[in-house]
């Protein structure tokens, strides 16, 4: 699993791509750490997490996976919004934590005219 952070105009783009795996959840728990403590100082206009390359084999790592995100959203300045998750992720996360945490949208033209 591979993570990207990028900061545009206020917004931060979240692009997490591969296989989830137990192995990788340690790096991608440290990154989500660091945009943590990046975003302290501010308040972003959004936060979106891309995860339209991102994949599972079974059930190694997924539950770390959500707990991260989870621990993300409670202490993130707004609400993330997650684009292009498929919908087995959205399964799972419903099963485990419901809609609460969680923004779902198809792709960013949804979430922007959701904006407006």
């Amino acid at each position: 699993m591979k993570t990207q952070i990028k900061k545009t105009n206020g917004q931060y783009i979240v692009t997490i791509d591969g296989f989830i795996t137990y192995e990788s959840h340690d790096h991608f728990k440290e990154e989500m750490q660091w945009l943590t403590e990046e975003l302290k100082d501010s308040t972003p206009k959004n936060i979106l997490f891309n995860l339209e390359n991102l994949e599972f084999v079974g059930s190694s790592g997924i539950t770390n996976f959500l707990a991260t995100l989870k621990e993300f959203n409670l202490n993130a300045p707004i609400k993330p919004s997650y684009i292009s998750m498929k919908s087995e992720f959205q399964k799972m996360i419903r099963a485990f934590e419901g809609d609460e945490y969680f923004d779902f949208y198809e792709n960013e033209d949804q979430k922007k005219s959701m904006d407006c």
